[in-house]
């Protein structure tokens, strides 16, 4: 759900660093944050690492397409990081719509921490993905 009001402009933000405390990230807030940032050119993503949580605790919530693509992803965007990435349905929606919509993304980066078979699965998930720029590289760490 957005609330548009909920955050104030920030007309000539660049670059933005989001941790989180809890692995339970809200990716409509991350999108109705972006809506604020028409400028925004490097966005950084930390979660909390896995390790110190149990992994049926974490919120695998769900994902909504938002109304409208936020001008930050469509102008200005060119690198994103998603940190302590878990493969989770709302996590890959959002790498998915970000680098389907960044026109100008050079790259995508994502980084876990878990055992190879899985992180094998969530590369060739994440490289099926379209993309809005011909130059956007995927780093998978």
């Amino acid at each position: 759900m957005y609330h548009c009001n909920s955050f104030p402009m920030f007309h000539n933000l660049i670059h933005l660093q989001l941790v989180y405390q809890r692995y339970n990230a809200h990716w409509s807030q991350v999108l109705e944050l972006l809506h604020h940032c028409p400028k925004l050119q490097l966005l950084a993503i930390n979660q909390p690492d896995i390790h110190s949580f149990h992994f049926e605790q974490i919120q695998k919530g769900e994902w909504q397409l938002p109304p409208s693509v936020p001008q930050c992803l469509l102008l200005h965007l060119k690198r994103c990081y998603l940190n302590h990435y878990r493969g989770t349905k709302p996590e890959f929606e959002f790498a998915r719509y970000s680098m389907h919509n960044g026109r100008f993304l050079k790259s995508m980066t994502i980084s876990t921490g878990i055992a190879k078979n899985p992180k094998f699965k969530m590369l060739k998930e994440l490289s099926s993905c379209k993309r809005g720029s011909a130059t956007c590289r995927l780093c998978f760490k």
